[in-house]
């Protein structure tokens, strides 16, 4: 049994909805691109759409690739989106080199442009999602380890069942050929 694999369509699909997300991002920052803070509050809104993106890819390709099995349940869906909200890692700190490595927000120079900060303020949220993102998937593995250590306790169950019952029918069997 292989890990399931999404087509080049869908990865394309879904880097087309991120891009078009950003591009709708870069457009309503340069409208904006007189204050601060309005790119902090619309980066905030990015960051929920990627996120959304994000969760929405998650569920397409579990239905995808699980046709035989359960949907998610419900629940499941929620937990998920409740731990990829912004709120569900408090302060996260990076973890060593990588691309989305990003220094502590520095006071902006003053020949900085607005793109600059821009630009830093966007890796910023990228490491925060990317941090977050992990802690879910975190969370999965361990539910799915959970899952396996209970799939493996009933298998065990069953063996044991299936081992008391062939020995009680050899038993049986036995008396049943002496008699």
């Amino acid at each position: 049994m292989g890990y399931p694999k999404t087509s080049r369509e869908d990865n394309e699909r879904w880097k087309i909805r991120f891009r078009n997300t950003l591009d709708r991002w870069l457009d309503d920052i340069e409208v904006q691109s007189q204050g601060e803070g309005q790119v902090d509050l619309r980066l905030e809104d990015l960051e929920d759409k990627f996120s959304e993106n994000f969760l929405d890819a998650v569920e397409e390709h579990h239905r995808k690739n699980n046709s035989e099995s359960a949907p998610l349940l419900p629940d499941m869906k929620s937990e998920l989106r409740r731990r990829a909200q912004k709120s569900s890692v408090p302060n996260p700190e990076p973890e060593g080199p990588g691309i989305l490595e990003v220094e502590a927000p520095e006071a902006p120079e003053p020949e900085e442009s607005f793109w600059v900060r821009a630009w830093r303020s966007f890796m910023g949220m990228l490491q925060r999602l990317k941090q977050r993102l992990q802690a879910v998937l975190a969370w999965v593995r361990e539910k799915v380890a959970a899952g396996w250590q209970a799939l493996c306790s009933v298998a065990q169950f069953i063996n044991s069942l299936l081992e008391s019952f062939c020995s009680y029918m050899a038993g049986l069997f036995r008396y049943h050929i002496q008699v």
